[in-house]
């Protein structure tokens, strides 16, 4: 069902249930419980790291969270691209939504930049460039138009 194994083959992760809830499990270990969901894992090209998505229901609210090797991030309204990594494995991105307000999280850190939308996320140059595509809206003189981007990070 949904099941991954690291590059290299050494390593197993898939999603499980156990009444209403679901979680990975890393290797033969179960990770954190969540009442939501969880989506399948992705391993790094070197099989060393890992990451996997999950929600979990918080007061009325259902964040999404990005689990990369057992560490939780913050609570999203959504995740627009990925989690991918860096073709060596070094880097990961992923694209986030929070409060209508879409960012890149590389390496864990948010960027800050305030776009409408942010999408297509990928690694280039062996993981030293990220490419996205964002867009931003911008209001002149009564008119909302569209600011389209192709954004270059440089990743170090």
């Amino acid at each position: 069902w949904r099941i991954a194994f690291s590059p290299d083959g050494k390593r197993l992760a898939y999603v499980a249930k156990r009444g209403e809830k679901e979680f990975v499990v890393l290797d033969g270990k179960e990770l954190e419980h969540y009442k939501g969901w969880v989506s399948f894992a992705t391993f790094s090209p070197n099989g060393e790291d890992f990451v996997y998505l999950a929600r979990r229901p918080i007061n009325k609210h259902m964040p999404i969270y990005v689990i990369f090797n057992e560490k939780e991030s913050e609570g999203y309204s959504g995740i627009t691209a990925g989690p991918v990594f860096s073709p060596n494995g070094e880097h990961w991105a992923y694209g986030a939504d929070k409060q209508d307000v879409e960012f890149v999280v590389i390496d864990g850190t948010e960027k800050s930049r305030n776009f409408k939308k942010v999408d297509n996320i990928h690694f280039e140059n062996n993981g030293t460039v990220l490419l996205y595509n964002a867009i931003k809206d911008t209001t002149k003189k009564s008119s909302v138009y569209k600011e389209i981007y192709c954004i270059v990070e440089e990743v170090k």
